[in-house]
């Protein structure tokens, strides 16, 4: 190759080179030779050759189709992936073209360099599909007949199963459940699978395996007890933690004032914790999510659950401050009988909390409607409330009442309010959020 080049002095010589190579006695490889030296040299005349084939396939006799079969690959060769969008168009609108375009990019390896290695993970399933629709698959499916229409299949095969990406694993495996009979297709799809999660897989530390031996805690969710028990032991972590040392249970009151915060302040706060506490098991939470037409839930927790057949799981967290007057009632009309109900989900969590205490601000008309109970009575009045619907509707919901009280009397003494002073909290039967 290198001394042909040398043996081109002038342009004017290219030119009468492509006339040659344009005679219709010159034999293919010496064609395919010549304008590929031609194209590398970036000469005009010989990329105006190849272009104009293209358009030209649409209309020309059979007997010219093997010709422009050379410069089509050629042109593939040349241009790579830009040049694909016009050949498949071509190949689909004449498809007895693809044959002497196979043909003339030769045998695997040069299908592999000219064609499939420069086209995207989509365009070799789709050539794939259209290939096994116009000839069949291979009889000894693995496309080893020498067939170049049977060749082409196994080279985009190779192809995807090389690239070992999500994408080209994603191809296979897309192709695999349209092609359910081809058990060559099956097998690639399977180990190019493989092959990527071992790429993937970095050894575990010993930190981190002695953490999931000691607490199941740090796996990922597989299955809706899982979900429902990594949620409840985050909440339990979470009442842990604000009766510790430190802030925390003060971001559910206001302050000044010593009042509890309004309910989608509330629930907002335990949404952000638990999101934290459960991230790292694949584990998502939202705060006041709309579950269906009308219905907004306080708490809503999703993940994916891991397998063959991966689908989503869920779970609703009801949230309600101790001073509702429905909080002895919602769990049932509410939790259970709407949002449980009317969802595909049948996990959730009734969470009262419980602010009653001497901190409270007695001047807040929310203290004074809160339940004459403990929050131990209220704990056990809802978990038999809850074991009831769960018997009776097939759900799976658990009580907590989380204890949010502040250690400590009532500040004295209070200011007196002037007659311009901002009056708080609000007066009973104003507007207020839930």
């Amino acid at each position: 190759m290198k001394t042909m080049d040398r043996a081109i002095p002038s342009r004017g010589f290219e030119t009468g080179l492509i006339a040659g190579l344009r005679s219709r006695q010159v034999e293919k490889d010496i064609y395919c030779e010549g304008m590929q030296l031609l194209l590398a040299r970036g000469n005009q005349e010989a990329l105006g050759v190849i272009e104009e084939s293209i358009r030209r396939v649409a209309d020309a006799p059979d007997t010219e189709l093997p010709r422009l079969g050379w410069d089509a690959a050629l042109r593939l060769r040349h241009r790579g992936a830009a040049a694909w969008p016009d050949v498949w168009n071509i190949i689909q609108t004449r498809p007895v073209f693809v044959l002497p375009l196979l043909e003339a990019l030769g045998g695997e390896s040069e299908m592999r360099g000219a064609l499939a290695e420069s086209l995207s993970d989509d365009d070799l399933a789709a050539f794939y599909v259209w290939l096994r629709a116009q000839f069949g698959v291979s009889p000894d499916g693995a496309g080893l007949s020498g067939r170049p229409e049977w060749v082409m299949q196994n080279v985009i095969l190779s192809v995807l199963h090389k690239r070992t990406s999500a994408e080209s694993v994603s191809a296979l495996e897309s192709l695999a459940r349209q092609l359910r009979d081809e058990w060559y297709l099956q097998k690639v799809a399977w180990e190019a699978r493989r092959e990527l999660l071992d790429s993937q897989w970095a050894p575990f530390g010993t930190d981190l395996i002695k953490k999931v031996v000691a607490d199941r805690r740090q796996m990922i969710v597989r299955d809706e007890e899982e979900l429902a028990d990594a949620v409840w032991d985050a909440l339990v972590d979470y009442q842990a933690s604000i009766r510790g040392e430190g802030s925390r249970l003060l971001r559910l009151w206001n302050e000044p004032g010593a009042t509890p915060k309004n309910e989608e302040a509330i629930s907002r706060e335990i949404s952000h914790e638990l999101q934290q506490m459960l991230l790292s098991r694949g584990v998502s939470v939202t705060c006041e999510t709309k579950v269906r037409e009308g219905q907004v839930v306080d708490i809503y927790i999703t993940c994916v659950l891991p397998g063959k057949d991966a689908r989503k799981s869920s779970l609703i967290i009801e949230v309600k401050g101790c001073w509702r007057e429905d909080v002895m009632t919602a769990l049932e009309t509410q939790l259970a009988m709407r949002y449980l109900r009317d969802t595909s989900s049948r996990q959730g969590i009734y969470i009262v909390v419980w602010f009653k205490c001497d901190r409270w601000n007695g001047e807040d008309y929310r203290k004074h409607r809160t339940p004459a109970v403990t929050a131990d009575e209220l704990r056990l009045f809802l978990e038999d409330q809850a074991r009831d619907m769960n018997a009776d509707i097939g759900s799976a919901i658990r009580a907590l009442v989380l204890d949010a009280s502040i250690e400590g009397a009532e500040s004295q003494p209070k200011p007196r309010r002037t007659k311009n002073a901002k009056r708080y909290p609000r007066a009973p039967g104003s507007s207020k959020s839930k």
